[in-house]
């Protein structure tokens, strides 16, 4: 009898052994992380149905499962969820795949999984008391501002414009509410950062109908830092909103007006995009990393850059060509800045260094020629944005 017992204990501290639990928050990440290597265009070239469901296509079928399972428990606010029986993996990169995919569900980045013999069988998630509230206002912000912002019939390019606009001019940049990680805090609190704008401008797409998902990963020193991918008409590009935004640009050495937008990030390329970013493409958490996790479209279509849109892209440094740009966003907005780039960062430095020099400054040449009288005795502040190879001046 006594030996039965010993069995049977055994058998139970097996069992317990094999149960496990496991805590996971990526609500903030680590502050030091080791970027991932440049990453080529070929690296992230992926496929995906739907930018609404970019991150479920790359899943395998049981993990798909497990997505829904996880979706459904979302929508109804459930905070203990029993799931189909799935790998650590594979289960953390389903739940990471639905977190991207839909921002609404905020409370989700923080969980414990309940695990026997390496396989999750149910997740607990700590699911706010407002949580269905905030959901439904977080609808209601969405309609409210698209229908505010957008005109019937407007093209996805005039969209995806007019939300990046919102957000800039209604969000600052900073972290007060404590929830800056996560889609409240640009519509519901206006105080964000990199997390919240691409959060908020991808649910804000979704919305208005333009194929938009979010992507994490790192600037060039390292830092964490968010943006989006869009699609327009098939072909994908680049969406930055929170360089977009001069409250970022903590740098500055000029004061830049409230209203001035930086347009180097809307819907760019490759090239254009990782002159600054790095796309992560694993998943991280803690001492924890699974590696390419995901793959992202090749953005190769220059067509839609702010500048070759409106006349002001520069492939070398032409004076005659400046001058007559000048003028012409003069004309068009004579209270706005004037804004232009360059297509390397040699024709950029030439143009910086001719048209704002110490001794005969080229631009106030430009502003005399153009308007003799107006600009006689003006003057006007310059602001270099060399990471984008662009310069942007406020006439004052």
């Amino acid at each position: 009898m006594k030996k039965f017992y010993r069995i049977l204990l055994i058998l139970l501290l097996i069992l317990l052994a094999a149960a496990t639990v496991r805590r996971y928050d990526r609500t903030h990440s680590p502050a030091q992380v080791t970027p991932t290597p440049e990453v080529s265009a070929a690296q992230v070239r992926g496929e995906s149905e739907s930018y609404s469901s970019f991150y479920y296509d790359q899943l395998s079928g049981e993990e798909q499962t497990v997505y829904q399972e996880l979706q459904e428990a979302a929508e109804a606010c459930q905070a203990n969820v029993p799931v189909s029986a799935l790998s650590l993996d594979s289960f953390y990169k389903a739940e990471t795949a639905l977190t991207m995919d839909h921002p609404e569900f905020y409370w989700m980045t923080s969980f414990v999984t309940h695990a026997r013999g390496g396989w999750v069988e149910s997740v607990t998630f700590s699911v706010p008391e407002d949580a269905a509230s905030t959901m439904e206002a977080l609808e209601n912000a969405a309609e409210e501002i698209l229908g505010e912002i957008t005109e019937e019939g407007a093209t996805d390019y005039e969209k995806i414009k007019c939300i990046f606009l919102y957000i800039i001019q209604h969000t600052d940049y900073g972290t007060d509410e404590g929830r800056e990680q996560d889609i409240r805090s640009v519509l519901l609190d206006q105080r964000s950062v990199c997390a919240g704008y691409a959060k908020a401008f991808e649910f804000l797409c979704r919305r208005a109908g333009v194929d938009c998902t979010y992507v994490q990963g790192y600037s060039l020193t390292g830092e964490n830092h968010a943006w989006n991918l869009v699609e327009i008409g098939g072909t994908p590009y680049w969406v930055d909103v929170t360089w977009g935004d001069p409250m970022f640009e903590e740098s500055a050495a000029v004061s830049v007006p409230q209203d001035f937008v930086n347009y180097a990030y809307l819907c760019v390329e490759d090239d254009e995009l990782f002159r600054t970013h790095r796309i992560e493409t694993g998943i991280i958490f803690e001492n924890y990393r699974m590696e390419n996790a995901f793959s992202y479209p090749a953005c190769t279509d220059p067509s839609l850059n702010y500048y070759r849109l409106h006349g002001c892209f520069f492939d070398t440094y032409d004076r005659e060509a400046v001058s007559g740009s000048v003028w012409s966003q003069m004309d068009a907005d004579p209270d706005g800045p004037i804004q232009m780039q360059f297509a390397t960062a040699e024709a950029y430095q030439e143009a910086a260094a001719d048209l704002f020099s110490e001794t005969d400054p080229y631009f106030f040449r430009i502003l005399r020629e153009g308007s003799p009288f107006l600009w006689s005795g003006s003057s006007y502040r310059y602001f270099l944005l060399e990471d984008s190879n662009s310069l942007c001046v406020f006439l004052d």
